[in-house]
């Protein structure tokens, strides 16, 4: 662990030292700059049929549920792996937290399927990610690049070498299978904090 530190006017050091950060699980988008951990999205996908409407919204990437045949969700009429489908294989999901991080590992699922409508039979591909770009941010407006990866087949994405601590995290697909939605299952930052 590292450590970084301090002097105060009067000479004395406050020592902060490096803690693993654990990830809240989150169950909805909240706040964004709030005092609790929040998630955005770029546009989600809706699919739209006569039995109803269905939004994967952006915390579905960062609620902690693998995603398998044993955790399929209902919504309306659908049945869905419990996942984040955004339209665009350049789309990002934006996770926040009050306390600074310094991410070092991310890794997320890969499904190459998503929905199936109940009782039609009809599957619905999304688009695996297969390339991505990680930033962060201390205001959600100015982004440093800390990982451009060209491989994200193996659903990780190390050696990420952050300069700094930051709020928000930003994982941007690049490059998506289908070259059409982008998909984001089960997303796991690896971080520190300073204490």
């Amino acid at each position: 662990m590292g450590i970084k530190t301090k002097f105060s006017s009067l000479g004395n050091i406050n020592v902060q030292v490096e803690k693993p950060w654990t990830q809240t699980i989150l169950t909805s988008n909240g706040v964004m700059g709030g005092t609790t951990c929040a998630c955005t999205s770029s546009a989600v996908y809706p699919v739209t049929s006569s039995r109803g409407t269905l939004y994967l919204e952006a915390f579905r990437a960062f609620n902690g549920i693998p995603t398998n045949s044993n955790n399929i969700i209902t919504i309306g009429a659908w049945h869905t792996y419990n996942c984040c489908m955004l339209k665009s294989p350049t789309g990002y999901v934006i996770y926040y937290t009050p306390t600074p991080i310094k991410v070092s590992k991310i890794t997320f699922e890969r499904t190459n399927w998503i929905a199936w409508i109940q009782n039609l039979g009809i599957w619905s591909d999304t688009g695996i990610i297969n390339k991505a770009k990680v930033y962060g941010s201390n205001d959600n407006t100015n982004w440093t690049l800390l990982k451009d990866t060209t491989d994200t087949t193996s659903g990780v994405i190390d050696g990420i070498q952050s300069p700094d601590f930051y709020k928000y995290i930003k994982i941007q697909s690049v490059a998506t299978g289908n070259g059409q939605e982008a998909l984001f299952e089960n997303v796991k930052i690896q971080a520190v904090y300073l204490e």
